[in-house]
C-alpha cells in the first residue's frame, strides 16, 4: 500500500457523501479499514471506503442476481 492510497478523515467523508459522525460510527464499528497515526490523526484505506460502498449496493429492480 502506498501513501496515496489512504484518505483522511475529510477525503474519506467526501467520497462516501456522509458525515462526520457517520464516518466516526464506523470507524467505531469497525466497517472501515482505518490507520491511526498519533492520539488525533487519522487516514482511511481507499479499498476499504470502496468495498464498504459495494457492500451497501443495492440491486435495482428486475436485475437478475
Amino acid at each position: 500500500m502506498t501513501i496515496a492510497e489512504r484518505l483522511n478523515s475529510e477525503e474519506a467523508r467526501r467520497a462516501l457523501g456522509c458525515t462526520v459522525r457517520k464516518l466516526k460510527e464506523l470507524r467505531r464499528n469497525r466497517q472501515l479499514k482505518f490507520y491511526r497515526l498519533g492520539h488525533r490523526t487519522v487516514t482511511y484505506d481507499r479499498l476499504s471506503l470502496e468495498q464498504y460502498l459495494k457492500s451497501c449496493e443495492v440491486p435495482a429492480i428486475g436485475d437478475a442476481a
